[in-house]
This record gives structure tokens, C-alpha cells and sequence, in this order.
């Protein structure tokens, strides 16, 4: 079976400053009030004769310098892409909390952890680039702890529904001013007042 070498991935850790990465200065990603406290640097080389569209990389949780955070915890972000400017206060309303904020230095990319052995646990990080041949592109992956995430870019609402992973089983929660619950298990509500 012949086997072809088609990226080429290097990770630093990084927790403050600028990088420099073919002679260009990064500085470092914000979206709205989200401001990051640590990032690792990838770089990743295209070792082909022809440029890649929707390039997949994957990265594994061996890889990682901090293995244990959650999928709200990363933003990937290509520092290269032009940022998104600050939405019309109207736009936000209509589509919600989640609508990209305005960004500096960059625009993040869509991704996702993959639990690839079915244990609960995240084994690799996703996500797709288009890179030339030849190129050398830098990545960053931002990760702040979940006290700074939970609120990113998010007004004052009054009521919060999500499915969440509660020891490693997807649950729905919900949750108001006054009260939430959530459905840890199938015989059972948790219900609690503020």
C-alpha cells in the first residue's frame, strides 16, 4: 500500500504576544467582548502540486497541549481571512446570540471534536482549510475556560435552552430567570430556583 504525505502540522503552545509566521504579525483574535486567554499556533503546510479546497485537518487530542477542555472551550481561527465587522443591533436580535460578533485579527472557522472510539471523549479536532500548493498557512486555535465562552457575544436573555453532554450523555437543559431543569437521565428531572 503506497502511502503519500500531504500535510506537514507543527503545534505550539502560545499563552500571550504576537507570532510571526512568514514574516507576517499575527495579533491576537477578539470577537465582541470574547477575548482569549491562550492560543496554539498551527502550521500546516501543503507538500502537493496542487491547491487544496475544503482540505481536511485533523488534529489529535494526543496532539493538543491542554487535552481536557470541551467543544465550547476552542475557537479555530484563520488569521489570514478577513474579519466580520460588528452586525446592525437589529441582525442579532433576529438571528440570536450566535451571530458573529465583531471580529479583529482574523475570522474563525467552523469545526468540531470527534469521539472516534465512542468513549465520551473527544479523540480529534476537525476542521477544513483551502491552501495552496506549496503554501504555508498558519491556524489558530483560541481556548478559554468556560467563564468568559458562556457569554460570548451574547446579550442579557431571560430564558436558555440547550442540549448538553451531563456525564457523558447528551441531555436537554433549560433554564429562566427563575428556574431551570434538565433531564439527567430518562426516569429523571432535575428542577432547581434561583
Amino acid at each position: 500500500m503506497k502511502t503519500t504525505s500531504m500535510m506537514f502540522l507543527i503545534l505550539s503552545f502560545l499563552t500571550s504576544g504576537l507570532c510571526v509566521a512568514e514574516g507576517i504579525d499575527y495579533g491576537w483574535y477578539t470577537e465582541g467582548d470574547y477575548i482569549p486567554s491562550t492560543r496554539v499556533k498551527v502550521v500546516i503546510r501543503n507538500t502537493l502540486d496542487f491547491a487544496r479546497t475544503d482540505c481536511p485537518v485533523a488534529i489529535s487530542r494526543r496532539q493538543m497541549p491542554l487535552p481536557n477542555i470541551s467543544d465550547h472551550w476552542v475557537t479555530v481561527v484563520d488569521p489570514a481571512l478577513p474579519s466580520d465587522p460588528e452586525p446592525p443591533e437589529e441582525e442579532v436580535r433576529k438571528i440570536g446570540g450566535w451571530k458573529t460578533r465583531a471580529e479583529t485579527n482574523g475570522h474563525y472557522l467552523f469545526y468540531q471534536l470527534d469521539d472516534l472510539d465512542r468513549d465520551g471523549v473527544w479523540d480529534e479536532l476537525y476542521f477544513v482549510i483551502d491552501i495552496a500548493s506549496g503554501e504555508t498557512k498558519t491556524i489558530y486555535l483560541y481556548i478559554q475556560p468556560p467563564a468568559k465562552t458562556w457569554l460570548r457575544g451574547l446579550y442579557e436573555h431571560y430564558t436558555h435552552a440547550v442540549v448538553g453532554n451531563y456525564e457523558r450523555n447528551f441531555i436537554p437543559w433549560w433554564e429562566s430567570k427563575l428556574m431551570g431543569w434538565k433531564l439527567a437521565y430518562p426516569t429523571d428531572v432535575d428542577m432547581f430556583g434561583k
